[in-house]
């Protein structure tokens, strides 16, 4: 954390701001991992009361990091909901979220209210249920004696295929129950999740 303050107790404005007015302050967040990063992004509210303030956020590494991935355009308590940093974390082990304030005049009209950063990484191929190239079959098993008219239950598949993200989400009317799906190409999709759930 560089050139940056935090909130007086009892004092106005944002609980992150610049220390100083007309000086860019930075936040440097790294995230490491022992496991392949697969996704991740960032939830954040921002305030920006003037447009003399500015605040973006970058993910390095990136293709071209001296463009940032979010910037700050309208005035106000903004939020930035489920900002994508694929581009900065997949196959990799780390990463660093950057993000930059600057006050025009006021460093209490400017400022991070809010940060969350959620990571998600594989630890192993294995792991979950994967799909292959071409038909799977998708079987979903539960306790026998499970009540579906009360405790409806719904599996969902999320991959990526051919560089686009796939769902496929079905109730369980019995159990056993099974499910198939057709994967394009030759190449191995990348699972992100399997959930079975409660509805």
């Amino acid at each position: 954390m560089k050139r940056l303050a935090q909130k007086e107790p009892g004092g106005e404005g944002p609980k992150l701001r610049p220390a100083l007015p007309g000086v860019k302050g930075q936040l440097n967040i790294r995230v490491e991992c022992p496991y392949k990063i697969v996704d991740a992004w960032l939830d954040a509210e921002i305030v920006r009361q003037s447009d003399a303030d500015s605040v973006s956020i970058n993910a390095l590494p990136c293709t071209n990091w001296q463009v940032p991935l979010w910037t700050a355009e309208n005035t106000g308590r903004l939020k930035v909901q489920r900002l994508s940093l694929v581009e900065a974390t997949t196959k990799r082990n780390a990463y660093t979220v950057h993000i930059s304030l600057r006050a025009g005049e006021d460093v209490a009209s400017v400022g991070l209210e809010s940060l969350r950063i959620t990571t998600v990484f594989m630890n192993n191929f294995q792991a979950l249920p994967y799909l292959a190239p071409g038909r799977n079959r998708l079987p979903v098993n539960a306790d026998a004696n499970s009540d579906l008219s009360t405790n409806p239950l719904k599996v969902t598949y999320v991959w990526i295929e051919n560089g686009t993200e796939k769902t496929l989400a079905k109730p369980v009317p019995s159990i056993p129950f099974e499910t198939e799906v057709t994967v394009a190409g030759t190449g191995m999709p990348r699972m992100k999740s399997v959930t079975l759930a409660v509805e």
